[in-house]
């Protein structure tokens, strides 16, 4: 299999060039993943992740971070801070190490990530502005960065912020930044409640389900909706199908995802009654990588 293109991108690297060599072989990868069998796509994989020039790019905390997994999963809390610019754990870096690490944040999956985390916010404040005494929770928490952008959230005058997680670490963060109400929990264990804690008025649900197959995902989002309050709102964010820097992703920083289009989407609710639900809403983030659900129940 050719992958000069990778041989000649790290030379480039090497040479002090980023963007166009990093460009080049974003594409590439792209199109292997389009094109090839699986079989093909996962051997070009393997020969990416093992090439001189990914070792050179884990020299980028993020990219580095997400390949070693020292949490034991991808994009763990301390992953997102990167990417959000958010924490008090950033890397400093300078030269080489700072152009990568700006190059890879700026990607469209990583935008997105930032776009999910100011909608969210917006979404807390809009129910707090709505209730006066509501409730949220955010189920696959980690440090609840979406707090972070909420004037409710900043001036005291949300209720309740629940902060739902596996990871302990995590939600020691969440409740020191942000004063929220840790719950200690996982996905089997929503599903095995039937319900998170609470009853609450707004659940936010940001990258979770993009770790999540049909199997499981569908009865998480029926707890969910059973934790909502009359006329509450559930927000789900997933990544979509074909995404171009899946490869990227994958073959880099072995960080695979669950994809989801907008069927997907509403094949999620396929065990919640339909008289429950007054209106269903999606759409996309304006780089086109990530698909945004909002249910509303009456």
């Amino acid at each position: 299999m050719d992958i000069s293109i990778l041989d000649k991108a790290f030379t480039e690297l090497i040479a002090g060039q980023v963007v166009d060599p990093l460009d080049r072989v974003r594409d590439w990868l792209r199109d292997q993943r389009r094109f090839l069998t699986p079989a093909d796509w996962y051997r070009v994989r393997v020969l990416t992740s093992s090439h001189a020039l990914s070792e050179l790019l884990r020299q980028d905390p993020l990219i580095g971070r997400s390949f070693r997994k020292p949490r034991g999963y991808p994009g763990d809390a301390v992953t997102m801070d990167m990417i959000y610019g958010i924490g008090s754990d950033l890397p400093s870096l300078e030269g080489f190490s700072a152009e990568l690490f700006t190059y890879g944040c700026d990607i469209p999956p990583f935008r997105a990530v930032r776009y999910r985390r100011q909608l969210f916010s917006s979404a807390v404040d809009a129910v707090s502005a709505r209730r006066t005494d509501a409730r949220v929770a955010s189920v696959g928490a980690g440090h609840a960065r979406e707090a972070h952008g909420s004037t409710a959230v900043r001036s005291g005058t949300l209720k309740s912020y629940f902060a739902v997680d596996q990871d302990l670490d995590s939600l020691h963060v969440a409740e020191k930044d942000y004063g929220v109400i840790p719950v200690h929990s996982s996905v089997r264990g929503i599903c095995e409640q039937g319900s998170i804690a609470e009853q609450v008025d707004l659940i936010l649900a940001g990258g979770l389900y993009d770790y999540l197959t049909e199997r499981t995902a569908i009865p998480l989002t029926r707890c969910l909706i059973d934790s909502l309050a009359p006329g509450g709102v559930l927000h789900i964010a997933n990544i979509v199908r074909g995404f171009g820097d899946a490869a990227l992703l994958e073959a880099v920083m072995d960080w695979p995802l669950v994809h989801r289009d907008e069927q997907d989407m509403r094949a999620l609710l396929s065990e919640v009654a339909t008289d429950r639900i007054d209106t269903i809403t999606l759409h996309r983030d304006p780089d086109d990588v990530m698909t945004f659900m909002e249910v509303h129940l009456r």
